[in-house]
């Protein structure tokens, strides 16, 4: 086994590595209409989190394309409360650098900090 200058072992990182990065949104005022966030690179959302940041009841937060539904409603209606989607569509779950992600809530004083877990494309 030769140690010295083995050229095979590479320090570059692999093709098929991916480094999840996340993006987070904080909802301070109402997003019942829709609160659009531009996406700044090519990626593909593997889920989503949101910290409850006000106890509001029945509160929810849900991403989409704005057209689309991309991950199940959270449950954000008490304080501190982290749920996490249980579901993405792969549908829909693909977006390019400049489209929107949208997030909606249920209620006017819904407030939460939203954490987009997505894979750089």
């Amino acid at each position: 086994m030769r140690l010295g200058n083995n050229r095979s072992h590479s320090l570059r990182k692999p093709k098929w590595l991916k480094t999840v990065t996340v993006i987070e949104v904080d909802i301070t005022t109402s997003a019942t209409g829709g609160l659009s966030i531009d996406v700044p690179f090519a990626c593909t959302v593997i889920g989503m989190k949101a910290i409850s940041t006000a106890a509001n009841a029945l509160a929810t937060v849900q991403l989409s394309d704005g057209t689309n539904v991309v991950t199940n409603e959270l449950d954000i209606a008490v304080l501190g409360s982290a749920p996490q989607a249980v579901t993405v569509d792969p549908t829909y779950y693909d977006f390019v650098k400049g489209a929107s992600f949208v997030l909606t809530t249920n209620g006017a004083a819904d407030r939460a900090k939203v954490l987009i877990e997505v894979l750089p494309r």
